[in-house]
């Protein structure tokens, strides 16, 4: 019993490390996620992405494609902690998109 005891005490810091810090498959594989995207109905669309970036945990960006195709990157968080998902939320009548969580940043559209 005491053995059992030992190996939680050791084994639920790493579990909760992994899923609030860092995402072991994220380091090995280089993928970058897509948490969160909008659609506009004039065709400009917006991600977040999310990846690793092997320095100081994980990078986010809002990637916004416009109708034209010219594409553009801001970064919401350069040393962030893993995130299963964003909302992405647009305001038509200033024309701006904010993520929520990050409400430093705004982009126009």
């Amino acid at each position: 019993m005491k053995r059992v005891a030992i190996i939680s005490l050791i084994a639920l810091p790493v579990i909760l490390f992994c899923v609030f810090v860092i995402w072991p498959p994220d380091v090995f594989s280089g993928a970058r996620l897509t948490l969160g995207s909008l659609r506009l109905p004039d065709g400009q669309s917006f991600s977040v992405v999310q990846y690793w970036n092997h320095i100081d945990f994980y990078s986010t960006e809002l990637q916004h494609l416009s109708s034209d195709g010219h594409s553009e990157s801001y970064t919401l968080d350069g040393d962030d902690h893993k995130r299963w998902s964003a909302q992405i939320v647009a305001d038509g009548l200033n024309r701006v998109v904010t993520v929520e969580g990050y409400n430093h940043v705004t982009v126009p559209y």
